[in-house]
């Protein structure tokens, strides 16, 4: 291998920035999908009654914007010449700006509790609204109650001092979402009135807005570490610029890839940073830090390293290769994008990185440098800290079974980020904003308004009432339009709205549903009922999500393993692998629990990523303690990467904690609680476990 480079050193580079440049045109196309289709399950039995309920009733993309209707009835006075005002009205501007709603083409229906109310206003109403005339309001409310659809329950709050303004949106025009939702935003500033959005479309462009903050940062974070770490270890320019080249031309390939092959970047993407900059860093750094004495030489370095490394590259596609059995679209795509990805850094560590070294330094110079292998724990210490990673995997094997599982994706953003403030305030003063949609039909052919199947539907409808989660329900009974019932009369929609941050869970309310059901048509089997929406859609793929990826990780353990063996051809050494690796993800699981962290769409995939880097130093440790014999030596030969790698995957994933997305944060605190465990097994566990001297192979 070093004589290849060596001798075609031009060729390679020259070779592979052709390459990364025609994939860098498919860059373009590198959008954020921050939609919810990638991450439910399409091939499912509750996918398919979804997708009848919306054959049957329409989609349902909703926006609604909350407002206080005495912000709207305020004026403001504008200057038209020196000495002379006239009153502006924000109603005037509101009701223009509802006009220019019905104009966007990407907006199907707007629901105006305004503007339903000025076709039945009473003269003096709108004063004795603004004094809370009690009167005025019962009026008010009575005739809102006979013109406003009822699809996301009350439009207007019982002292009607709140208002909700609900625009539904066309499904099919889904990536134009975020500039719809901005657009909204700029005209209701206008306007000049307060206000808290909601709905599927608002949270889909918030979290696109903060997917690209995150991704800016994450990105600087990197570069800043990236630097850093490489001039301190190497102090060789020539060297620090041929690897950051090698990690960006990788990096632009298996974006390029990832568009050539019409993938999507999703919020899970975020993990593709780090875990790539890890991959190139830590494969570099034990490359250029195997020295013969004082001098670096090829030789050298790829007879040490190309054996280890290409397996620790293997092992980490592996385990980010467990993404491909996930249900979801979006998941399953980052289980082909990964160890693409990783293949890509490999490569272009192991081949364009020295070889760009090569040709811009004109030789294989590298500075002599007496390497710090940090801290070294004496005996005593040695055996506590040991002694302490026993205890705290003993005490997480107990803590295990309390983690918790929380895929709601209100729960993604902080409880001081406006997105959670509006969800408050709006589920406060108005309506809840957790949507199941119920539908009723009939398994005879009868119509589900005859009196004795509506008999049942109302007492159904009564049992929902007692359910002091709910805030409203709506349904075809009351609302006879093509929402909410079918043509044929055989089946109707029952739409159920709680508090999103209620303390109620989704599957609390479903076995109520259920039990209510069951109380009232036990004795009635021409009726059925279906519980659907994005919602139950989603929290089902999560529970899928979980046992599947469950089941696949007790196979890439068993897989990683079995390469280990195939590598080290020794049952102690594999022990010792396994000790030293299984320890640190039991840890992390254990921290889970006290830190009071549940299992969502983002961490869950802590383990897998996590195997395939920490087992990285691990080969590379037994590895040399293979080839020599002598744990003393092998530490020897490889701390001073081994602390370095540690330090720059902590540093990599630590670069997640600026996110403003909840789950990107606890990933990366969970991967850097791993390394650090990982760092420890390697350093003082597995050197009391092995024998110092010679071992059998």
């Amino acid at each position: 291998m070093a004589r290849f480079v060596e001798h075609y050193h031009r060729i390679i580079v020259i070779s592979l920035l052709l390459m990364a440049g025609l994939l860098s045109l498919q860059l373009p196309k590198l959008q954020l999908d921050s939609s919810f289709e990638g991450w439910i399950h399409s091939e499912g039995a509750l996918y398919k009654t979804y997708h009848r309920f919306t054959e049957q009733f329409g989609t349902d993309d909703k926006l609604l914007i909350v407002f206080k209707t005495h912000d709207l009835m305020a004026s403001n006075a504008t200057s038209l010449e020196q000495g002379e005002y006239l009153p502006e009205s924000r109603l005037d501007r509101y009701l223009d700006f509802i006009t220019q709603l019905n104009d966007m083409p990407v907006i199907s229906e707007v629901i105006d509790p305004v503007s339903l109310y000025l076709e039945h206003a009473d003269l003096g109403d709108g004063l004795a609204l603004l004094l809370k005339d009690q009167a005025a309001i019962a009026r008010i409310r009575e005739k809102l109650s006979k013109t406003l659809p009822g699809d996301w329950g009350a439009l207007a709050a019982k002292d009607m001092q709140t208002l909700g303004l609900f625009i539904l949106l066309d499904s099919t025009q889904r990536q134009d979402y975020p500039a719809v939702v901005q657009q909204i935003r700029t005209a209701f500033n206008t306007v000049g009135i307060a206000y808290q959005m909601a709905g599927v479309p608002y949270f889909s462009a918030t979290l696109a807005e903060v997917m690209n903050q995150d991704l800016t940062l994450v990105l600087t974070l990197l570069m800043a570490v990236a630097l850093s770490i490489l001039f301190f270890f190497l102090r060789a320019p020539w060297l620090v610029f041929s690897i950051v080249a090698g990690m960006a031309i990788s990096l632009i390939g298996t974006l390029g890839l990832g568009m050539l092959l019409e993938m999507q970047i999703t919020l899970l993407s975020l993990i593709l940073f780090p875990l790539l900059f890890c991959v190139g860093l830590t494969t570099a750094i034990h490359f250029f830090s195997r020295r013969q004495g004082d001098d670096w030489t090829p030789d050298y370095a790829y007879a040490q390293v190309l054996k280890p490394a290409t397996i620790a590259m293997v092992t980490t596609a592996i385990g980010t290769g467990s993404f491909l059995f996930a249900p979801q679209a979006a998941i399953h795509e980052m289980g082909i994008l990964l160890p693409l990805g990783i293949l890509l850094t490999y490569l272009s560590t192991m081949l364009l990185t020295p070889a760009l070294f090569r040709w811009m330094s004109g030789g294989w110079h590298l500075p002599k440098i007496n390497y710090t292998t940090g801290y070294t724990a004496g005996d005593k210490m040695r055996k506590g800290i040991s002694l302490l990673l026993i205890l705290a995997a003993f005490c997480s094997a107990f803590l295990v079974s309390n983690i918790k599982i929380n895929p709601d994706a209100i729960f993604f953003f902080q409880q001081e980020s406006e997105l959670v403030r509006a969800y408050q305030q709006i589920e406060e003063q108005l309506v809840g904003l957790m949507t199941v949609e119920l539908v009723i039909s009939t398994t005879s052919g009868e119509s589900v308004l005859d009196s004795d199947q509506q008999k049942h539907i109302e007492a159904f409808l009564k049992k929902l009432s007692q359910m002091p989660s709910l805030t409203s329900k709506v349904s075809g009974l009351d609302l006879q339009t093509p929402k909410f019932l079918t043509q044929n009369r055989q089946a109707v929609r029952v739409s159920l709205h709680y508090r999103n941050l209620a303390s109620q869970s989704f599957t609390e309310i479903e076995k109520e549903l259920h039990q209510h059901w069951a109380s009232i048509n036990s004795n009635n089997p021409e009726l059925q009922l279906a519980i659907t929406g994005q919602l139950p859609l989603i929290l089902m793929g999560q529970r899928q999500l979980l046992w599947s990826q469950a089941k696949v990780f007790i196979g890439v353990f068993l897989l990683i393993s079995l390469l280990l063996f195939l590598l080290l051809r020794s049952g102690q050494i594999l022990i010792l692998a396994l000790v030293a690796n299984f320890i640190p993800l039991l840890i992390t699981a254990g921290a889970m629990v006290v830190l009071s962290i549940p299992i969502n769409s983002i961490n869950l995939f802590v383990a897998s990523v996590l195997l395939g880097v920490i087992v990285d130093d691990t080969i590379h440790l037994l590895h040399a303690y293979h080839k020599s014999g002598d744990m003393a030596v092998a530490l020897e030969q490889v701390k001073p990467a081994l602390w370095i790698t540690t330090v720059t995957v902590a540093l990599a994933f630590a670069a997640l904690w600026v996110s403003q997305i909840v789950p990107v944060v606890q990933f990366g605190l969970l991967s850097v609680i791993a390394v650090i465990s990982a760092y420890l097994c390697d350093t003082c566990l597995l050197p009391l476990l092995s024998s110092t001297k010679r071992a059998k192979i």
